[in-house]
């Protein structure tokens, strides 16, 4: 039996702000599964249970994650 493919694109974006001569602020954006796609576990493949042929479970939609980090 064949799964379904699996693609994911992530993205993260960060920005250093100095502050002082030893100080710094870093903002930070992190996105996983920036497309949104559809990723499923792999098909049962167990002959004689109930799942068998099926996808049963999903993983997690889009992760958005926002952070602010302060260096001294």
């Amino acid at each position: 039996m064949r799964g379904p493919g699996l693609s994911r694109t992530d993205l993260s974006l960060f920005r250093n702000v100095p502050l002082a001569e030893t100080h710094e602020l870093q903002f930070r954006v992190e996105v996983f599964n920036l497309f949104n796609q559809a990723r499923f576990d792999q098909i049962g493949n167990s002959i004689g249970t109930p799942t068998f042929g099926r996808l049963t479970r999903a993983e997690d939609g889009r992760i958005i994650q926002l952070a602010v980090k302060y260096s001294f």
